[in-house]
């Protein structure tokens, strides 16, 4: 995971159980130990991994530098039936007030499906100018928008749904071969050592396998 470069909008792709979230708290330790960089979770599952970080309000976002203690963050909504609202309240205050630090979007699938909103599309367009680093986890290049796909950086690909021969036409043309191999390259390793740990990092503007 080490050359996940600063500032950069990362999708992190894969099925359930297959090294999602432990590779997120590897890059976490990453970021925070030797970036010193903080780390904010948006946690909609309550995953039990993230129960140690201390948990953050709103209104302390613009505070996360200066707080005391291991900077490990989670935001966990407070309305489970309004979820979405609190969704973009978060990422309106991680816009606005959030510098030099990285988000990591935890199952994130449902909410960058199709056309999803201009709010979290601003914050993916302005992660250079904010110095921050964006990570969504989701379950498949199927399930998200062609936005994610176009504006996202980097891609760090596990095992999916998705058919490496059959990729959804919204990838972006110039990219589709090196996700078909990377995808190709996932499954062969894993079939080798019967597991759904493997993963590749595909560095877009490079257009390469890493």
């Amino acid at each position: 995971m080490n050359e996940l470069r600063d500032s950069a909008a990362i999708l992190h792709v894969g099925m359930k159980r297959t090294g999602k979230t432990t590779a997120s708290l590897q890059m976490m330790v990453e970021f925070v130990e030797k970036q010193g960089k903080p780390v904010v979770v948006l946690d909609l599952g309550c995953h039990p991994s993230f129960d140690n970080f201390r948990r953050i309000s709103l209104n302390e976002l613009p505070k996360i530098h200066s707080l005391p203690g291991k900077k490990y963050f989670v935001y966990r909504p407070y309305e489970s039936l309004q979820v979405f609202p609190e969704i973009l309240e978060f990422c309106t205050m991680v816009s606005k007030y959030v510098r030099n630090a990285v988000v990591f979007f935890e199952d994130f699938t449902t909410y960058v499906e199709g056309n999803f909103h201009p709010i979290i599309k601003g914050i993916i367009l302005n992660s250079r100018n904010s110095c921050n680093d964006y990570v969504f986890n989701v379950h498949s290049f199927s399930d998200v928008g062609p936005f994610i796909l176009k504006h996202c950086e980097i891609y760090l690909v596990r095992e999916t749904i998705d058919d490496p021969n059959d990729l959804p036409p919204k990838i972006p043309y110039t990219i589709r071969p090196t996700v078909k191999q990377a995808l190709g390259l996932v499954l062969k390793e894993n079939q080798r050592n019967r597991n759904k740990y493997a993963y590749r990092i595909i560095y877009k503007e490079e257009n390469r396998i890493g």
